[in-house]
């Protein structure tokens, strides 16, 4: 392969991403010196607006000042023109004695991490006129040879007898796994008129579940209508077994090899006593050993050479097939070779990962950062309008900074530009690690078939904490005077930024991602790129999973910051600490970009920016198999699954790591053991 030309544009390039600009190299830059405007929580009861018109708390502030809605009751109070901070500081001193104020802040500056279209606002789905049900709803197993241990359901109906003149243009699938207590959406639109499906993500082993469908109809307008329910139709499926994970190390001499205990689903949809397990110890130049003294957790070799170390696969059989401890999903795509961070020796096992799942197209990841600009590694997984435009918002509320000539709009497109605040195209660079499709050409991310929501809250020169509020507001669902509500929601949140100087997570700020986890969302926060023994804002907030960068040698990486508050490392690469596994990668994490020619490419990066992703990638695959599943949930089983430092790395001997390097294939054997 040659990639010469690749690394030769990319290779010096350490994206200044990951405090409040993208997480990615780690360069510094001052604190900004000018504030733009004053973040304010008013008490309860206090109308934002004065009975003079003016914004309730301009009478504390010199000039004409316009206030703007940032959701969940917050306000940015923006001055005609920047004051010196510390002016603004003397101001908010004076406004919180005010009783109708009782929180303000300095609206700070971020970093960015690191065209031009209007788009169409997607239909909303109403109530007018609706279909009636679809008839005649049935759900059977659709069990194949061919992937014996994937879960499939075949559901088929006839359409509704009446539409009312308007056009079927998909169809919403939902189902129940507590005997129809509550239904979940499973797919939100078909997207056609077709009567006959198979489902997949999402479906478990030995579950019995209840469908129901609901057609959603168009009569010419903008509005989409989404029509009655059908009958219910319950199915449930057996398959063959998941792949045992190993948990112990490689086998020396006689003794013991332990694995996970399987849940009923992982079992295929048997009990236990209708699973076998055997095991084959394989050592160099001797003979391979086999034993079926095995139980659920474990299986013994008492014949073993000693001294000798034995690698061992365990296989878990039931009546529709067996499967293997070292069984993986295939990559092919192009710059696979280079991705040592998914399948090295101190990556994340995402390969054996994949046999669990590659995602679900109604979990989505909302990307907040650059923007977003076409790119056939993620096209596929982006949001959309109804006319195919990528459906987004632009929160990026400086027009110098914004470069679109309007500031806020609907159009998340990255306008590009490079400045003091890092490189642009970096939300695209992101997104490529969480989604990247696998279809041979580039890169593999993590989570393929996820969709990424592209919000764009850093412009050409960053961005400011207001833009970031009033982002992860709309990502979460909060209602926002004049931005119509997000239509996709989200299950995670990715953070690849961070402020730009010290800012501590409390009230307000705190109260915002609070409000996004209250709603099930996981938030994942890049740890920031000084190197410093503490963590940007917003990865210092309560509840958010915060991430710092591992290197291929598997330890902390120089650039990233570390601490009290951090749950779990990932890689995120670092130029010059190679891979011996994928020496042309030269230690970076490559992913989508866009070239000076404004073409599309790929990129070697290093992070936390890009750590931050790998995580994002992995908790969307989590929602992928259990919808239901809790953010506090997650935290423990992120935190649970991961591969120890080594006892002589910087994170063994002065902590802040968390508790490990994230290992996929645990969190997900772990997540698809829930009940």
């Amino acid at each position: 392969m040659n990639l010469r030309a690749l690394f030769a544009s990319y290779a010096a390039a350490a994206l200044m991403l990951g405090g409040f600009a993208p997480a990615a190299s780690a360069a510094s830059i001052a604190p900004a010196e000018k504030i733009s405007g004053v973040l304010v929580q008013y008490a309860e009861g206090v109308n934002p607006v004065a009975p003079n018109g003016e914004p309730t708390g301009a009478n504390l502030l010199r000039g004409p000042v316009v206030s703007e809605d940032l959701g969940g009751g917050l306000f940015v109070l923006n001055l005609s023109s920047p004051v010196d901070k510390g002016l603004a500081k003397t101001w908010i001193k004076r406004m919180v004695l005010d009783r109708r104020i009782i929180w303000a802040e300095p609206n700070l500056a971020t970093y960015k991490a690191s065209a031009a279209n209007p788009v169409l606002r997607n239909p909303i789905l109403t109530q007018a006129r609706p279909a009636s049900g679809p008839r005649s709803l049935v759900a059977k197993s659709a069990f194949t040879s061919a992937t014996p241990d994937k879960a499939r359901i075949r559901l088929s109906w006839q359409p509704p007898t009446n539409r009312y003149g308007a056009k079927i243009v998909g169809y919403s699938i939902q189902y129940s796994s507590n005997n129809g207590a509550s239904y979940q959406t499973l797919i939100s639109n078909t997207g056609n008129d077709f009567t006959r499906l198979i489902v997949s993500d999402g479906i478990r082993a030995g579950v019995n579940y209840r469908f129901r469908v609901r057609a959603i109809t168009n009569d010419g307008s903008l509005t989409n209508t989404l029509g009655a329910s059908s009958n219910t139709a319950s199915a449930s499926v057996r398959t063959a077994p998941k792949p045992v994970v190993v948990t112990s190390a490689p086998r020396v001499g006689p003794g013991n090899i332990t694995y996970l205990a399987q849940s009923v689903s992982d079992r295929g949809g048997y009990a236990a006593s209708q699973v076998r397990y055997r095991a084959i110890a394989t050592a160099a130049d001797i003979e391979s050993v086999e034993t079926s003294l095995c139980n659920a957790t474990r299986c013994r070799f008492p014949e073993l050479i000693p001294d000798t170390t034995y690698t061992v696969e365990v296989f878990a059989t039931n009546e529709l097939g067996s499967s293997t401890s070292n069984a993986t999903v295939a990559v092919s795509d192009l710059y696979f070779p280079l991705q040592w961070y998914l399948s090295g020796r101190n990556g994340i096992s995402m390969p054996a990962a994949w046999k669990y799942t590659q995602g679900d197209s109604d979990k989505v990841v909302a990307v907040i950062d650059t923007g977003i600009k076409p790119h056939q590694q993620i096209d596929k997984s982006l949001t959309r309008n109804p006319d195919g435009s990528i459906y987004g918002y632009d929160f990026v509320s400086e027009l110098a900074s914004a470069a679109d000539g309007d500031g806020e709009d609907p159009n998340p497109n990255d306008e590009g530009g490079e400045s003091a605040g890092g490189s642009s195209f970096h939300g695209t660079h992101v997104a490529g690690i969480i989604a990247a499709e696998h279809d041979f050409l580039g890169t593999a991310g993590v989570a393929p078939n996820n969709k990424v929501l592209p919000i764009r809250a850093l412009g050409k020169d960053g961005g400011t904490i207001a833009d970031l509020i009033k982002a992860v507001n709309w990502a979460a669902g909060v209602k926002i005077d004049g931005v119509p509500q997000n239509r996709f929601p989200v299950s995670v949140i990715n953070l690849s930024l961070g402020a730009k100087e010290p800012v501590p997570c409390i009230g307000a700020y705190s109260a915002v991602f609070n409000t996004a986890i209250s709603r099930g969302i996981s938030v994942v926060v890049a740890a920031g790129n000084e190197g410093r023994a503490s963590l940007s804002f917003p990865g210092n907030c309560p509840g958010v999973i915060t991430v710092v960068a591992t290197q291929a040698l598997g330890d902390r990486a120089t650039y990233s910051n570390y601490g009290t508050g951090v749950l779990i490392s990932a890689p995120g690469g670092e130029f010059n600490v190679g891979s011996t596994e994928s020496p042309d990668s030269r230690g970076g994490i490559i992913s989508s970009w866009i070239d000076t020619g404004n073409s599309q490419s790929y990129r070697l990066s290093e992070g936390t920016s890009m750590a931050a992703p790998v995580v994002s990638g992995i908790v969307a695959l989590m929602y992928s198999m259990q919808p239901g599943i809790t953010p506090a949930r997650v935290r423990s089983i992120l935190q649970d699954s991961v591969r120890p430092f080594a006892p002589t790395s910087n994170c063994a001997l002065f902590g802040g790591c968390g508790s490990g390097i994230i290992n996929a294939q645990l969190a997900l054997a772990r997540t698809s053991a829930l009940k």
